[in-house]
C-alpha cells in the first residue's frame, strides 16, 4: 500500500473514529484537523522499512492505531505550547488556535484529554490483538509514554522555557527532547509493530532522532526572519557557521541508521515522498 493511499483511506478516517468513540469535544476535532501528519508517515514509513504494510496483516490495524495515538499527542502538544503561558500564538496553520478559539480553560482541558485519549487507543488496541501483537503494542505503548514524558517532549518544553545556556550542547539537548522524541516515537512505534527485532528497533529510533534535528534546522532556517525579530535563540543559529556542514553530517549518519534496517533503503526512499510541514 502506498503511504499517500494509506494516509487518506485508512488512517484519517480511524483518526476521526477514534475520536468519536471517546467522546472528543469540538476543540479536539479541531486541533487535529489539518497539518501534513508527518508523524503517523513516519509511524508508516518506519514499519514499511521491515515489512510491506498491508491491510491484511494482524499488525496494520494496530500500526494506524498507534499513529492515531502520535498525532493526538502531536495536536496536545500543540495546543499548550500556542497558549498564553507558553508562546502566545493566535494563529497556526492559517487559523485561530484552539485557545484564542475556544478559550483558555477549553484549550487546557481540550490538551488533556487527547493526551488521555491516545492512551484509550493504544489500551483498546491491545484488548482487540492477540496475545503475541497485545505485547507488542504495549511495548510501542512504552516507547510512546518515554518519548513524550519528562525524558522526551515534556522534558524538552521546559528546557525550553527555562534554559541552562544558549550554547549548541544545550540547544540541542533541548531539540533532541522536544522536537525529535516524537519523531524517535513514530519510527521506533511502526518498527515495534512490524516485527522488528531490538536492534532494528534501536537503529528506527536512533534515525527519528537525526530526522528531528534536520526538520528542525530546515523549520529554524525557513522562520530565521521571525525568530530574530522576536529574540528567539534557535538550533540553526547556535550551529552558526557549522549549518552546512552540520546538515550534511546529519544526512550522512540519518542515511546510514537507516540503511541498518532490513529495507533500509526502501524507507530512504518513502521518506523523499513524505510531506513536510511549517
Amino acid at each position: 500500500m502506498r503511504i499517500e493511499d494509506w494516509l487518506q483511506e485508512v488512517f484519517l478516517p480511524r483518526l476521526r473514529d477514534r475520536l468519536k468513540a471517546i467522546r472528543a469535544l469540538d476543540s479536539m476535532f479541531y486541533a487535529t484537523d489539518g497539518g501534513k501528519r508527518l508523524r503517523p508517515q513516519m509511524v508508516f514509513a518506519a514499519a514499511s522499512a521491515i515489512q510491506e504494510p498491508t491491510s491484511h496483516l494482524p499488525w496494520f490495524s494496530a500500526m494506524t492505531d498507534a499513529a492515531c495515538a502520535l498525532e493526538m499527542i502531536h495536536a496536545h502538544s500543540l495546543i499548550h505550547d500556542d497558549m498564553p503561558c507558553m508562546d502566545n500564538d493566535r494563529y497556526r496553520r492559517g487559523k485561530l488556535t484552539v485557545h484564542a478559539a475556544y478559550g483558555e480553560a477549553e484549550a487546557l482541558l481540550s490538551g488533556d484529554a487527547l493526551l488521555n485519549g491516545a492512551y484509550i487507543v493504544l489500551f483498546n488496541a491491545m484488548d482487540e490483538a492477540d496475545a503475541s501483537l497485545s505485547q507488542r503494542i504495549s511495548r510501542a505503548g512504552t516507547l510512546l509514554s518515554r518519548h513524550v514524558g519528562l525524558e522526551g517532549m515534556l522534558g524538552g518544553q521546559v528546557l525550553d522555557m527555562h534554559p541552562i545556556s544558549h550554547d549548541r550542547q544545550a540547544i540541542q539537548a533541548m531539540v533532541e527532547k522536544k522536537t525529535s522524541a516524537l519523531f524517535s516515537a513514530a519510527c521506533g512505534m511502526g518498527c515495534v509493530l512490524a516485527g522488528g527485532n531490538e536492534r532494528h528497533v534501536n537503529d528506527a529510533v536512533r534515525f527519528g532522532n537525526l530526522f528531528g534535528l534536520l526538520f528542525q534546522l530546515k523549520d529554524d532556517e525557513d522562520d530565521r526572519q521571525q525568530d530574530e525579530k522576536e529574540g528567539k535563540y534557535t538550533y540553526w543559529q547556535a550551529l552558526r557557521e557549522e549549518q552546512n556542514d552540520m546538515r550534511t553530517a546529519l544526512f550522512d549518519l540519518a542515511a546510514q541508521r537507516a540503511k541498518a534496517l532490513p529495507h533500509g533503503e526502501r524507507l530512504l526512499t518513502l521518506l523523499q515522498g513524505v510531506s513536510t510541514e511549517n
